[in-house]
């Protein structure tokens, strides 16, 4: 059984900047990282001909993986459960050095005394601090979204992609706690095209499905505005 390694590569691409702007995306990535090792893994102890691991590394962000009770008497079975056993332990350990690279300076939620504790007790200290997945923050995202398109701006594709962004984090946050996306990339289109002059897009967008998208809409108002401010238009 070999023991993951947590490589410069992967805390470099997992690292947190600590902005809850962004905790959503960044726990998606955490969690495709975790399931592909739970992936390696499984099929590492298949091809050595053992039982698959009782947890995936993912699951410990939820809870503690119950073990079955201790055999007796067996030793085939004492020596699978010690092999979970040490597995489990590996994965806790693995998780809790991750966070420990990847979370800012600024987080005071793995100190020392709190090293011990599993690692979804950890995990929910970590979503407390950055989370947006809850009303309040879906609403303050909204409301950022809202005031960005009645804001000045530098240019008609640096709106696109401001808006675009913080609608993204929206859906994923609202997808996170409610299963469903919130704001379309239809809605931020008619949004933008809202506080441009009508003349001078109204010939060029056309309002169909194969027309109406992100790239094409967004092709179209950079031809036609470029690099022009709010109040240079």
């Amino acid at each position: 059984m070999s023991k993951p390694a947590l490589d410069k590569s992967s805390v470099d691409s997992l690292r947190f900047n600590g902005k809850p702007l962004h905790f959503a995306a960044w726990k998606s990535k955490l969690t495709i990282h975790l399931k592909a090792l739970s992936e390696q893994r499984a099929l590492e102890e298949l091809q050595h001909k053992r039982v698959k691991p009782l947890s995936r590394f993912e699951d410990l962000l939820e809870s503690q993986p119950a073990m079955p009770a201790r055999p007796a008497g067996d030793k085939e079975a004492t020596w699978q459960y010690d092999l979970h056993e040490t597995l489990l332990s590996t994965q806790s350990s693995y998780i809790k050095k991750l966070l420990c690279e990847t979370l800012p300076s600024g987080f005071k939620g793995i100190a020392t005394e709190r090293m011990d504790e599993p690692v979804h007790v950890i995990w929910r200290l970590v979503e407390k601090q950055y989370s947006l997945s809850n009303a309040a923050g879906v609403v303050g995202l909204v409301r950022q979204f809202n005031e960005m398109v009645d804001a000045d701006f530098k240019s008609v594709g640096q709106l696109f992609q401001d808006l675009n962004s913080v609608r993204s984090q929206v859906n994923v946050n609202a997808h996170e706690a409610l299963q469903t996306h919130m704001l379309s990339s239809q809605l931020m289109l008619v949004l933008m095209l809202g506080v441009l002059p009508r003349h001078m897009w109204g010939s060029s967008v056309e309002f169909t499905p194969d027309g109406f998208t992100l790239e094409k809409v967004s092709d179209k108002l950079n031809a036609i505005f470029g690099n022009k401010s709010r109040s240079e238009i």
